[in-house]
């Protein structure tokens, strides 16, 4: 909190504070509030000459919070198919996929957890995403369940798909430039006899052919549309063609026939096309040593067709049956009459085993980024898989030598300050990092970075460091900043990269999707009375979120010190003798708990006592101070008595 005084050439304008109920909210003399350990309300005061004003403080037990794990079984996902479970349940973006949580496979399920207020309700329900962006929703209805503890919420798909059948039609028509073919009709969807509900008809070999989802059983009454490039449409002359979904199935059509083969082949008087799996637009690729059989389309089953190859890669039999005999190219044909068809086969070595991804690592390489010291070098290595890849020949290479230089080993070496990307390659498939370079420190002198000793914090934690001489002495200006704000803030820099000043406080990031520590430098400019600058910096590990899960609430502080003395609830006293300093241990419980103070002045003179973001405490000339320290939601106020 901040008091203003007014006006601003009032005598009087130390500002004291206090609060009703220090038990619910404890207030510094800086003004700092610190909620306590119970609930309630409390008025927190500020005092000036003879005037006051209060507000008043509300402390609430937070939310508690269970883990709800969606676990979705029968559940079939087509290539580029996501799983996710949306609903409502208490998140912002309820029944949108960006509210919701994406299942990963596991086992024989596909699995998810978020985290839930214990004790409302849950209600969930499947979505399919395919590559494209589109949505399917499980038809099976919403799971409903209760927060009441963490737990399972299982969720089934609908097995609603088998309720229906693909009927591709294959059909054979003459089409202009610019002409696009369509079977429109009614077979239970909306919009019957709409283009926009038909089914385009896409060219494969001599033919045209698309599938339509119909409800098994369902009747169909269908004709086939030109539509050109200005959107006019053109109907088939020919009669509603007319099949029932009895299975999954193709039909046979052709323009100006009103003939339906129930086989999939093209009506009489219509030219054949060779198809199969694999077979796309005349063309199919095969792996060495395999099979594959081709059928004709367009041709009666009672029609003889002479089949054959024109080169030695491929071996055809006369029922259609082609064999990759080596790598290489081919056409194969089919004759029945005068009619001929082709398709162009392309055989490929299945010697060679593809590689499928890259993943660079390294010391310090976090989330696809990397940041040293200029003059620093580091070993990178890129892991190929799989394993049994033909050619995992790694090559290496930087968007800027000047800034990351890289060998062909992988050793990277830091050149002057900024960013450049680093690539490694192998068989035409890459991976990335961005590596970001500082400069290096100037020598540090007798400059020194005190907090935070283990060089490691909490996320979520607050904490300080101080600059300062050797012998404890000031610097003249100190001016702090970090690489970014990713994982570490200055509070009293309004949450910025920079600060200023001999202490300084800073607040861990915290982040749900990172669970391990993470590496990062604070930097420190000091300059002396003679306007000698000096540089250093302190690496720092910044916890991510099983560091901060696993830190339980603060009990107790207590501190400690030669000539230390209770004399209250939280109270202390320290008598020491000017020129003198002093280290204020603390003893924080449990050892799990963060162990890392924030140090502030409650009263007196800064010519009198300096207190340092480690505890140090440095008596300059006689008088008294009054300071304290806070560890979350704990505190102790600690007077010193210089003599």
């Amino acid at each position: 909190l901040t008091a203003t005084v007014l006006p601003e050439d009032a005598t009087d304008r130390k500002v004291t504070w206090t609060s009703s109920d220090s038990s619910v909210a404890n207030v510094m003399g800086t003004g700092v509030v610190t909620a306590g350990r119970k609930a309630g309300t409390a008025t927190v005061t500020a005092s000036a000459g003879g005037r006051t004003a209060s507000v008043r403080v509300s402390v609430t037990v937070p939310d508690e919070t269970v883990d709800i794990t969606f676990k979705a079984s029968d559940v079939s996902l087509k290539a580029g198919e996501t799983l996710y479970a949306v609903g409502d349940w208490g998140q912002a973006d309820a029944w949108k996929r960006a509210g919701g949580v994406r299942l990963a496979k596991s086992g024989g399920a596909y699995t998810g957890t978020v985290q839930v207020r214990k004790g409302h309700a849950v209600t969930a329900r499947l979505v399919k995403v395919d590559a494209s962006g589109r949505t399917t929703w499980d038809k099976i209805g919403d799971v409903k369940a209760t927060a009441d503890r963490s737990k399972t919420v299982g969720l089934k798909w609908d097995n609603a798909v088998d309720k229906t059948v693909d009927v591709t039609i294959n059909a054979a028509a003459d089409l202009k430039s610019g002409e696009t073919l369509y079977a429109v009709g009614d077979w239970g969807q909306s919009n019957a006899w709409k283009r926009g509900s038909g089914v385009r008809l896409a060219k494969s070999g001599n033919m045209y052919t698309g599938t339509a989802k119909v409800d098994k059983g369902h009747a169909m009454a269908f004709r086939l549309i030109k539509v050109d490039a200005s959107g006019r449409t053109t109907w088939d002359p020919a009669k509603d063609r007319k099949s029932t979904a009895d299975r999954t199935k193709s039909l046979g059509v052709a323009w100006n026939t009103s003939k339906v083969n129930e086989d999939g082949t093209i009506p009489d008087d219509s030219e054949i096309s060779i198809s199969g799996k694999g077979v796309v637009n005349g063309k199919l690729t095969m792996q060495a040593h395999h099979l594959n059989e081709l059928y004709l389309v367009g041709a009666n089953t009672s029609d003889k067709a002479t089949w054959w190859s024109d080169s030695a890669a491929i071996a055809v039999s006369g029922a259609g049956v082609v064999y990759a005999v080596q790598a290489g190219t081919a056409k194969v044909s089919a004759k029945v009459g005068s009619k001929v068809a082709s398709v162009d086969v392309t055989v490929e070595d299945n010697s060679t085993v593809k590689v499928s991804s890259v993943t660079i690592s390294g010391d310090s390489v976090s989330n696809g980024k990397l940041s040293i010291i200029a003059g620093k070098s580091v070993q990178l290595s890129a892991a190929v898989l799989p394993e049994n890849a033909t050619n995992k020949t790694v090559s290496w290479t930087s968007s800027n030598s000047s800034v990351a230089n890289v060998m062909g080993t992988g050793l990277l070496t830091a050149g002057k300050a900024g960013t450049a990307t680093i690539t490694a390659t192998a068989d035409g498939v890459s991976s990335k990092i961005t590596v970001t370079v500082t400069s290096a420190p100037q020598p540090s002198g007798d400059i020194v970075i005190a907090g935070a000793e283990s060089g490691k914090v909490v996320g979520n934690e607050e904490f300080q460091l101080t600059a300062r001489e050797k012998d404890g002495s000031s610097f003249k200006n100190v001016e702090w900043s970090i690489p970014n704000t990713d994982l570490l803030k200055f509070i009293n820099g309004g949450f910025s990269k920079t600060s200023t000043g001999r202490t300084v406080n800073l607040k861990a990031e915290f982040s749900f999707m990172r669970d391990d520590y993470a590496d990062t430098v604070v930097s420190v400019k000091a300059t002396r009375a003679d306007g000698t600058v000096l540089t250093a910096q302190k690496k720092l590990s910044v916890g991510g979120y099983d560091s901060w899960s696993n830190s339980d609430p603060v009990d107790s502080i207590t501190p400690s010190a030669d000539g230390l003395v209770k004399t209250g609830d939280n109270e202390y006293t320290l008598t020491m003798s000017a020129g003198s300093s002093k280290h204020v241990d603390l003893k924080v419980l449990p050892s799990n708990a963060r162990q890392l103070p924030l140090w502030s002045k409650l009263g007196g003179d800064d010519s009198v006592v300096t207190v340092d973001g480690d505890g140090t405490i440095y008596a300059h000339t006689a008088g008294t101070f009054q300071t304290g320290a806070t560890i979350y939601n704990r505190y102790f106020n600690l007077t010193v008595v210089v003599e």
